[in-house]
């Protein structure tokens, strides 16, 4: 896990076992990309779906370290991106999907796959791309994603996802369960849509153009049961 981490800002949690100071750790990575993971596995090491505290494995360690830890794990021994939960975000597929096209694309080539498999609040893999950039999109749909009519427990889909950003963000203040906390939530949501709301506007109308093409490009939205 260590040797698939970045170790870096104490997330994953492998800077605090390797007794890093903040001092030594600002403005770097200790670990980025591939070369501990190729030298892991030159030297007889496997990487296996053993979990760690937080439920993540090396495989998900590896993809957030990047494309470069992404290439390297899926050639070093053992390296495999499986199914395995972390019981919070989901498999390594979710937290790829999450990390932008690069990210996707490294994934996609590295044999690791996007299933319409839901995780406990609804959400797909492909829900949580098309919730990311028009680029994650498109490079999502052009490595084989599939998009389909699939819905989270409160009604989104992928196509909602991806043309409306601004409500994605706004709609936890909805289930807010004391006036107090929605009132709280309103005041954030205004304060959200003053400073970032025409970058997120230009966002979904790209988002929607790149989920358009992607739903051309696969031949149709595909249904799920």
């Amino acid at each position: 896990m260590l040797c698939a981490s970045r170790q870096d800002d104490y997330f994953p949690p492998a800077a605090m076992e390797l007794k890093l100071t903040p001092r030594l750790m600002k403005g770097g990575l200790v670990n980025e990309g591939g070369a501990a993971i190729q030298a892991f596995a030159e030297a007889g090491g496997r990487f296996t779906d053993q979990q760690d505290s937080l439920g993540r494995t090396a495989a998900m360690q590896a993809v957030f370290n990047g494309p470069e830890a992404i290439r390297a794990f899926a050639k070093a021994g053992g390296g495999q991106f499986t199914e395995k939960d972390d019981g919070s975000v989901g498999t390594a597929a979710f937290w790829a999907a999450s990390m932008g096209a690069q990210t996707i694309t490294a994934f996609l080539q590295a044999g690791g796959r996007f299933t319409n498999r839901p995780r406990s609040d609804g959400m797909t893999a492909a829900m949580v791309v098309a919730r990311g950039d028009a680029d994650a999109i498109t490079a999502f749909s052009k490595g084989g994603g599939v998009f389909t009519d699939q819905k989270t427990k409160d009604g989104w889909t992928a196509a909602k996802l991806a043309g409306d950003r601004i409500g994605w963000k706004l709609r936890n203040g909805k289930n807010a369960k004391s006036a107090e906390e929605r009132a709280e939530a309103a005041a954030l949501d205004r304060l959200l849509i003053e400073v970032r709301g025409d970058e997120m506007r230009a966002r979904d109308i790209a988002a929607s153009k790149a989920y358009a093409e992607a739903i051309v490009r696969q031949g149709g939205l595909r249904h799920v049961q």
